[in-house]
């Protein structure tokens, strides 16, 4: 029956493409109807016995001819009818994949120009593939525009929070926001940008120590107590001064966030200067020092996602949302507790057993590995903060 676009259709529904005004030919009907296809199938069959006729009818004959005797004749003539019949059906085969092959390819586009998609014969296909394959290399570049742009706008980001972090060193308040390792590596970091070379010690068991610094050849030991209102008092001071002796140190140097007792201030060994002690106050003045760059703490700076042009937000106004020059709208996306004390360090911890994180190369990406692998098989995200197996 015809279809759409002068198309015919065989009987039996079988679709079998033939370009318009023209006639399929015996060969074609022969290998794609459904009807003679079982015949030619039937066909094999009769064939095929046929043969087994000829070989079992054949073979005396021959043998009473040539003299060969009748087992050696059954083999030869098995092996050839066997090899025959093989090819044979092969061909058969690959001749049906080919006109399957040659009918799908002749037919009509949508436009009904016959091989118009699948052989290049129709101007508006090609015109319509050439502009699908621009638009496709268009959304491939600006993906990969806005990938570059979004890894600028998290590196900054990162950048951002660690110096808004570091602006609030001075602060007690912030100091004592973070857990106490993060203010162990905190003072450490402090320390190194003062001009000591540190090296920390365990979390626990320590030997009450936290660090071992190494400054102008001398060799100084640092302790850090991060407390709110407890004052430290002698008994601390004399653990510390045996940790001294025992690590044959030059010096020692205690630091809290909070204060000193009386006891503790007239210890001897911190009249002879043996022991230096580092009180909030002091720390504070430390960490400006240490951090000259931690001043314009209530400014920060977010890069528009879309063009990758940067606009500054002035914390104090409670600025949320502006445009950036290419009138894009760009939000503020500081939040309560994206800046920590785990910042300054750059140091990571694992959730689970505590040991530090490593930077690990993988095959899908970069991520953040447990030490202790394969022991613990924590993981995270380089941009994220939470862990997964």
């Amino acid at each position: 029956m015809p279809g759409h676009h002068g198309l015919i259709l065989p009987e039996g529904g079988q679709k079998a493409w033939q370009a318009p005004g023209i006639e399929p030919s015996w060969l074609d009907t022969v290998m794609n109807s459904g009807q003679h296809k079982e015949r030619a199938s039937l066909l094999e069959c009769i064939l095929f016995l046929a043969g087994i006729f000829w070989l079992t009818s054949g073979i005396p004959w021959l043998a009473d001819t040539t003299g060969i005797s009748r087992g050696v004749l059954f083999l030869i003539a098995l092996g050839v009818y066997v090899s025959l019949f093989s090819l044979i059906s092969w061909s058969l085969t690959v001749w049906r994949q080919h006109r399957r092959a040659v009918n799908e390819s002749k037919k009509p586009c949508l436009h009904g120009v016959p091989g118009g998609e699948t052989r290049d014969r129709c101007a508006t296909c090609l015109k319509n593939r050439e502009e699908e394959n621009r638009r496709r290399e268009i959304e491939r570049q600006e993906r990969q525009r806005l990938g570059r742009i979004k890894e600028a706008a998290d590196s900054l980001r990162h950048e951002e929070m660690k110096r808004l972090a570091i602006a609030r060193l001075s602060k007690r308040d912030f100091l004592l926001s973070g857990t106490p390792r993060e203010f162990e590596d905190t003072v450490a970091a402090m320390f190194e940008n003062l001009g000591y070379s540190v090296k920390q010690t365990p979390y626990s068991s320590d030997g009450g120590k936290d660090a071992i610094a190494m400054k102008d050849g001398k060799k100084v030991l640092i302790e850090c107590k991060r407390y709110e209102k407890d004052l430290i008092g002698r008994p601390a001071l004399q653990k510390f001064y045996a940790a001294i002796m025992e690590e044959k140190a030059d010096k020692g140097i205690f630091v809290t966030t909070s204060g000193f007792a009386r006891t503790a201030l007239e210890y001897q060994y911190v009249r002879s200067n043996l022991i230096e002690l580092v009180d909030g106050t002091n720390l504070a003045d430390m960490m400006i020092r240490a951090f000259p760059e931690s001043s314009n703490s209530e400014k920060y700076t977010v890069m528009c996602l879309q063009c990758g042009s940067r606009v500054v937000f002035d914390l104090l106004a409670g600025e949320s949302r502006k445009m950036c020059p290419n009138n894009h709208p760009v939000n503020n996306d500081l939040q309560s507790g994206m800046f920590s004390l785990k910042l300054v360090s750059g140091k990571l911890y694992c959730d689970k057993c505590g040991r530090e994180m490593r930077r690990v190369h993988g095959r899908r990406g970069d991520f953040w590995g447990c030490a202790g692998y394969p022991e613990c098989r924590s993981t995270r995200p380089i941009q994220g903060v939470s862990s997964h197996e």
